[in-house]
C-alpha cells in the first residue's frame, strides 16, 4: 500500500504548528477550525500516527508531529520554489534595508521568517540602528 501526503494537508499542518493555536492557523489559511481539525485527522490517518495534542492553550506537536513538520517544511519549500520558477515568479538576489531597533525586535523576526520561506533564493541584509 502506498501512502501519499497531500500538499494542502501538509500546508495546513505546518500553519497549525507554526501558529500554535487552531484559531490563528484557521485565520491564516482561510478555513474554519473544524475544517482544520478534520484535515489533521486525515493526515494522522495517512501516516498512522498522532501528530498533535490539543491543550487548553493550543496545540503541542508529538514526536511524530515534530518529525513530520521538518519534512513538511522541506516539501512545501521545494513545492513552492518549483511552482514559482515554472510560473516565472521566483525571486533571487539581495535586499538591503534599514530599520529602527525598536521596530526590528518586534516586527522583523516573523516577517523575515515568512519572507525567507517564500523566497529562499533572496539574501536579506538588515541594518538596525537606534531611533534618535
Amino acid at each position: 500500500m502506498s501512502t501519499q501526503l497531500d500538499i494542502d494537508l501538509l500546508r495546513n499542518f505546518a500553519a497549525i504548528a507554526e501558529a500554535g493555536v487552531m484559531s490563528r492557523a484557521a485565520e491564516r489559511v482561510g478555513r474554519t477550525q473544524a475544517a482544520l481539525s478534520q484535515q489533521v485527522k486525515r493526515l494522522e490517518m495517512a501516516v498512522a500516527q498522532t501528530l498533535m495534542i490539543r491543550t487548553g492553550r493550543g496545540i503541542t506537536l508529538t514526536m511524530h508531529g515534530e518529525r513530520l513538520l521538518l519534512h513538511a517544511q522541506k516539501i512545501l519549500r521545494t513545492h513552492d520554489e518549483a511552482i514559482a520558477e515554472l510560473l516565472g515568479q521566483s525571486l533571487s538576489g539581495n535586499i538591503r534595508f534599514g530599520c529602527p531597533d525598536d521596530y526590528a525586535r518586534l516586527f522583523l523576526p516573523p516577517l523575515l521568517q515568512t519572507f525567507a520561506q517564500q523566497h529562499p533564493q533572496v539574501f536579506v541584509e538588515v541594518i538596525c540602528a537606534p531611533t534618535s
